[in-house]
C-alpha cells in the first residue's frame, strides 16, 4: 500500500465528505458542513489535510485560521486569523486505527501552520476522553488555554507552540523597548567593526529608539514582527513593499536581527520565514533587501535563505560603509 499525507484537494475534499455522509444516514448536518468545509477552504479561512491510501482518502483533519469559523465561534484564543490556529475534525478509517497515520498526518500540518506564519497550534478534547487527552499531551499539547462546555460535555482545550518554543508574532507597541533593545544589542555585535564608534553610540540609544518604535510599530507603515524565548525578546523583523523606485512589485525586509547569543539557532531563519508569510499575505510574490557590504555573516545568512547580489551598490551614509541589494525572485 502506498501512503501520502497532504493538503486537500478539491476532489479529496469531495470523498471525504461523501463517505462522512454516508456513514451518518439522515442526518442532514453532515450536508451543510460539506458545503461549509468546502466555502470555507476555498476562502482561505481553514485548510483540510488528508492521509491517503493507494490514491484514497482514509483520514483527515483541518487546520482552522478564521475565528468565523463556526467551530470557533469568534473565539480568538482558538484561532485569530493571524498567529494562531485550530486543529479540527481528526478522523480515521477505523481499519487503519493505531498504525501512526494521525500523527504522521499532525507533522505535517504542524510544517504547513509553522511555514505560513502560525506560532500557536490549540486542539480540543473532551474531558473524559482520557485516551485522546494522553495522545494531545504525546503531541506536547499540554498547555491549557479554555474550558467550555459544548453540547453538555467539558471540553478542554490545549495548545502547542511552534518553532522550537520560540514565540514570533506581530508587534505591538507595547514590545517597543524589547524591540529596540534587540536591535541595539544585535548592531553593537554585529557592526562593531563596520561602522563608527561614534556612530555607533548615536544609533544605539535605546531610549531614543524606544520612543521611535513606539510611534512606527502602530503606524500600519510596514509589518513588524518580535522572537521571545520563555518571554525574552532574543529577535526581531520588520518588512514594507520596497522603498526602491525601480523595484516596485517586490516587498523588503527592512530589517532582521537576533541577539548574538541567538545566532547560529535558526531564530533568523523562522523570523524570514515569517516575514515571507506576510509579504504572501499581502499579495507579493518577490522580496528585496539591503545590507552592509562588509557584513559577511549576514550575506551569508541571506543567500542560505534563496537571496542573490543582483550587483547594486549604495552609500549606506554611515562613514565609507556601502550596502549591497540582494533579491528572492519567488517567495517559497
Amino acid at each position: 500500500m502506498n501512503f501520502e499525507y497532504r493538503p486537500a484537494s478539491l476532489s479529496d475534499l469531495e470523498m471525504v465528505w461523501d463517505k462522512n455522509i454516508a456513514d451518518n444516514p439522515g442526518d442532514e448536518r453532515w450536508v451543510r458542513w460539506k458545503e461549509q468545509s468546502i466555502n470555507d477552504n476555498l476562502a482561505g479561512k481553514c485548510k483540510t489535510f488528508v492521509f491517503v491510501c493507494d490514491g484514497k482518502p482514509m483520514g483527515e483533519g483541518t487546520l482552522l485560521f478564521s475565528p468565523e469559523c463556526e467551530a470557533i465561534a469568534g473565539r480568538t484564543v482558538l484561532a485569530d486569523g493571524k498567529t494562531t490556529a485550530n486543529i479540527n475534525a481528526l478522523r480515521n478509517d477505523p481499519m487503519f486505527e493505531n498504525q501512526g497515520h494521525i500523527s504522521k498526518l499532525i507533522n505535517v500540518m504542524e510544517k504547513y501552520a509553522a511555514d505560513n506564519g502560525i506560532y500557536t497550534l490549540t486542539i480540543g478534547v473532551e474531558e473524559k476522553e482520557l485516551r485522546n487527552r494522553a495522545i494531545y499531551g504525546h503531541w506536547k499539547y499540554t498547555y491549557l488555554v479554555l474550558s467550555q462546555v459544548e453540547d453538555g460535555e467539558m471540553v478542554l482545550y490545549y495548545a502547542k507552540q511552534l518553532n522550537n518554543g520560540i514565540i514570533i508574532r506581530p508587534s505591538i507597541s507595547a514590545d517597543a523597548y524589547d524591540f529596540a533593545y534587540v536591535l541595539c544589542e544585535s548592531w553593537k555585535a554585529a557592526y562593531k567593526d563596520i561602522i563608527t564608534p561614534e556612530e555607533m553610540e548615536k544609533n544605539t540609544d535605546i531610549e531614543k529608539r524606544t520612543a521611535l518604535f513606539k510611534k512606527i510599530i502602530p503606524s500600519g507603515k510596514g509589518q513588524f514582527y518580535i522572537a521571545y524565548d520563555n518571554c525574552n525578546p532574543c529577535g526581531i523583523c520588520s518588512t514594507c513593499p520596497s522603498r526602491d523606485k525601480d523595484m516596485q512589485g517586490y516587498g523588503e525586509v527592512v530589517a532582521i536581527y537576533t541577539l548574538p547569543e541567538y545566532w547560529g539557532k535558526g531564530i533568523g531563519k523562522q523570523l524570514m520565514n515569517t516575514a515571507f508569510a506576510g509579504l504572501k499575505a499581502q499579495g507579493f510574490t518577490k522580496v528585496m533587501l539591503w545590507t552592509f557590504k562588509e557584513n559577511t555573516r549576514a550575506r551569508r545568512f541571506y543567500e542560505k535563505c534563496g537571496f542573490t547580489f543582483d550587483g547594486t551598490n549604495k552609500e549606506s551614509g554611515f562613514a565609507e560603509a556601502k550596502e549591497v541589494r540582494y533579491r528572492l525572485e519567488q517567495i517559497i
